[in-house]
């Protein structure tokens, strides 16, 4: 007679091991989607209605860590209270086989499994980052925290700022900012790698105004210190007028594939400018690979016509006249006088037919060191002008002399950008390097090695990542199978020493998953090892003991 499945004694083991999972993952769930949203409700950056919604956006993702102890500790419990209630001895003098009682485990493991994967892989990414939104979104309450707590506020170009004061004045429809922000008694510096300041600006007042994107993911900022005192290393006081800064907030989740799922973190390969830290080293070298060119185009004007034509950004043009190009130690190109003029001559073409002349004793011209980005794709140049003499025609008071003055930015005449920027990463490193070899440029061939190594470590992150969501959802389901082995094992012991037997190597192999993460992430494929070194040795752990069962 062929043996019949216990589809009703699976059901009840089923429906039993369900309850105690789905008690046990919401009540560790909510315990810790409260405490994840603690900090930032003390550091004040979440109100008490935005902390719920965080509550409630941190569930999907603490399903992550809750599910596989949930599992685990559900099959505990479902499994020893069969046992010791000697339901499954009963079950076992029926016919029905040790493996067969573990029937509804694995499936339970295998759904559950699978439903983390999914998680993982599209909806959790997606739940942290709108977490990450709600945090950043109110930069105003960002800002406005730091200086009230007297701290200072570090912006993304390295710049430190503090202020004594800060106002709140909502929004302004004339600029179309979302809200404008008024600070007093402000203080912005820029330190070198050494600790010393750069740069320091002092200024009574600051506007800051946040400008948010439609999606609401990004915000824009502007800070404009009015009537600032800029102090530069080596150079005395002077008054500068208006000293700005412009950067965007983005919730930096543009930089961790965390909150990418497996589809779009092969995107972001494909596409790895959208990491900043991957973006700007790129602009650094497309910034050195054009510093050869533009030099080649100067000195190629110098020497055929003794001129070079530049022009501002308002599109007015000047006509530089100089004998030749000498470079510097600082980077920059000295300007060689002409010989009969014995200065170097400047003339400005400007509206109405108007031109502005001015000659200099000594003039150098350089490379703006503002990455090139593809909101300003062209090389921006500026100019240092000694012993000053300018004659405008239109104007009155005929010539005025100064002993310097600056200019900037200033563009090749009729540059149309850099067509790098539409480069590929990877097809931009390899023309840097061949560059770099040719012209036998170390700081090439460091700013390619750079993007080079920003690019591996990409690589490994997304491989970590992935990775370790595989891991993970597969230790979901060994977890399970080592409560459900433990708990039939051992029945006659209590419970939460049960579950005590397969909770610490669960443990350890959730342990040796994020150490192998780690691992892979900083060193390449052998953190792999690590990383499913534990699952597989608690899989050991699941079939010794499975065996012991059988055995008795």
């Amino acid at each position: 007679m062929r043996a019949r499945w216990p589809i009703i004694l699976w059901s009840y083991l089923g429906a039993d091991l369900w309850r105690f999972v789905a008690l046990t993952a919401a009540t560790l769930v909510g315990v810790i989607a409260f405490a994840a949203a603690i900090k930032p409700l003390a550091d004040g950056k979440l109100d008490p209605g935005q902390a719920l919604k965080f509550m409630l956006l941190a569930v999907p993702p603490m399903l992550q860590f809750a599910l596989p102890f949930a599992s685990g500790f559900g099959a505990t419990l479902s499994h020893h209270r069969f046992a010791s209630d000697n339901e499954a001895t009963a079950a076992m003098v029926g016919g029905v086989s040790h493996r067969a009682l573990l029937v509804p485990a694995l499936v339970t493991g295998l759904l559950l499994s699978a439903g983390l994967y999914g998680l993982s892989n599209s909806v959790i990414p997606r739940f942290l980052r709108s977490m990450e939104v709600l945090l950043v979104r109110d930069a105003g309450r960002l800002l406005t925290n730091s200086i009230e707590s007297g701290a200072s506020v570090r912006l993304p170009d390295g710049a430190m700022l503090h202020a004594d004061q800060i106002d709140e004045l909502g929004p302004d429809a004339s600029s179309g900012a979302s809200n404008v922000l008024v600070m007093q008694g402000v203080v912005a510096f820029k330190p070198t790698a050494e600790g010393a300041p750069e740069w320091e600006a002092t200024a009574r007042r600051a506007g800051v105004w946040l400008f948010t994107g439609e999606s609401a993911r990004e915000t824009s900022v502007r800070i404009s210190l009015r009537d600032a005192l800029v102090v530069r290393a080596g150079q005395g006081a002077a008054e500068s007028g208006t000293v700005g800064f412009r950067f965007s907030l983005a919730g930096g989740f543009s930089d961790d594939p965390k909150f990418y799922s497996s589809a779009a973190m092969g995107e972001l390969r494909r596409r790895p400018e959208r990491v900043s830290s991957i973006d700007h080293v790129r602009r650094d070298l497309v910034g050195r690979l054009e510093r050869g060119r533009i030099e080649g185009e100067i000195r190629g004007a110098i020497r055929a016509t003794q001129a070079l034509a530049l022009e501002d950004a308002d599109g007015q043009r000047v006509s530089i006249r100089a004998e030749g190009l000498e470079p510097m130690a600082d980077g920059r190109w000295r300007l060689i006088p002409g010989r009969s003029a014995g200065a170097v001559d400047l003339t400005w073409r400007l509206g109405s037919n108007r031109t502005r002349i001015q000659s200099a004793e000594e003039a150098w011209i350089g490379l703006d060191d503002t990455p090139i980005s593809s909101d300003s794709p062209r090389p921006r140049l500026f100019l240092e002008l000694m012993s000053v003499r300018t004659v405008d025609p239109g104007a009155e008071g005929g010539a005025t002399e100064r002993s310097r003055q600056a200019i900037g930015p200033l563009y090749l005449a009729g540059e149309p950008g850099t067509p790098l920027l539409e480069t590929s990463v990877d097809d931009l490193v390899r023309i840097a390097e061949q560059e770099a070899a040719a012209r036998k440029d170390e700081g090439i061939a460091a700013a390619a090695a750079r993007l080079r190594g920003q690019l591996e470590k990409l690589d490994r992150e997304i491989l970590s990542k992935r990775q370790e969501r595989f891991a993970a959802s597969a230790a979901c389901l060994v977890m399970l199978m080592a409560g459900a082995v433990a708990g039939l094992r051992l029945a006659d012991s209590r419970p939460l020493l049960v579950y005590a037997w397969s909770f610490f190597p669960s443990v350890g192999a959730l342990i040796t998953i994020e150490a192998g993460q780690s691992m892979t992430h900083r060193s390449g494929e052998h953190g792999l090892l690590v990383m499913w070194g534990g699952v597989g040795a608690l899989a050991l752990f699941v079939l010794a003991e499975f065996w012991r069962l059988r055995r008795h």
